[in-house]
């Protein structure tokens, strides 16, 4: 009997740790922020680059998202290469079946449908009328009264009060954009110099534009940081969701 309970005791301690790792890989998962970091040029020549890379906890977690005339990406686990994948342009031939004509004297009852006068004569008046009576007008003026109530505008708010605290999060907070521009009239250039003079004291710290008057050239070099933390997502996405306003909406869309 002493045994037996030692092996339950055992067996409880095994399923405790299982749960607390559970449970803190789901903490971490939540509360640890994914990092990533974008890098992207383009130059004269459609010559050009767009390499995403991020990782989670210490970058245990690293992935790696490269698009350069083919997309590749990588996932790796402690180093280890869990996922490779590689996208290239295949063309794929499409075959298009006809099918029978005249099968059991189905083209003929089609063709005499179509040369029916007197159904052609029906199917005018649905159409001069169809609004009506397919209740197509009445579901406009549905939408339209729906559109233009309170309840519409305060779930409209709250839906684009969420997007925005999405868009926050999610773009980057660190991004730096050096561009060199040259066009065939040097005076265009010099233009948009002096765009970019007028917008420095806004824009210096994330945005660097020289002008090439000599030569045509067109070279942008982008380098973007940010982090998303799985738990604000969650949290904006289900104060959407269970808003009472949307959910109203949801609802009086699908029965209209």
């Amino acid at each position: 009997m002493a045994a037996f309970l030692h092996i339950l005791l055992i067996i409880a301690y095994v399923l405790l740790g299982i749960l607390a790792l559970i449970l803190l890989l789901l903490f971490l998962a939540l509360f640890f922020p994914i990092g990533y970091r974008v890098k992207a040029y383009y130059k004269s020549g459609d010559e050009y680059s767009v390499k995403t890379t991020g990782g989670w906890l210490f970058h245990i977690l690293h992935f790696s998202f490269d698009i350069n005339r083919e997309q590749k990406f990588y996932l790796r686990f402690f180093g280890i290469k869990l996922k490779k994948n590689s996208k290239q342009n295949d063309e794929k031939e499409i075959k298009i079946k006809e099918k029978p004509t005249g099968e059991d004297g189905k083209k003929s009852e089609i063709a005499d449908e179509d040369f029916n006068p007197e159904k052609n004569e029906d199917e005018s008046e649905s159409n001069n009328n169809g609004l009506t009576k397919n209740g197509k007008y009445d579901k406009i003026k549905k939408y339209i009264e729906l559109i233009q109530s309170d309840l519409f505008s305060r779930a409209f708010e709250k839906g684009k009060e969420s997007i925005i605290r999405l868009l926050k999060h999610i773009l980057p907070r660190k991004w730096n954009l050096d561009a060199l521009v040259g066009f065939e009239d040097p005076s265009v250039t010099g233009q948009i110099l002096v765009y970019y003079s007028a917008l420095i004291p806004f824009i210096a710290s994330h945005v660097r534009i020289r002008g090439d008057f000599e030569n045509v050239v067109t070279d942008v070099k982008l380098d973007a940081k940010g982090r998303i933390t799985l738990i604000v997502l969650l949290t904006v996405l289900l104060s959407a969701y269970f808003n009472k306003d949307i959910k109203r909406v949801i609802k009086l869309l699908r029965e209209v």
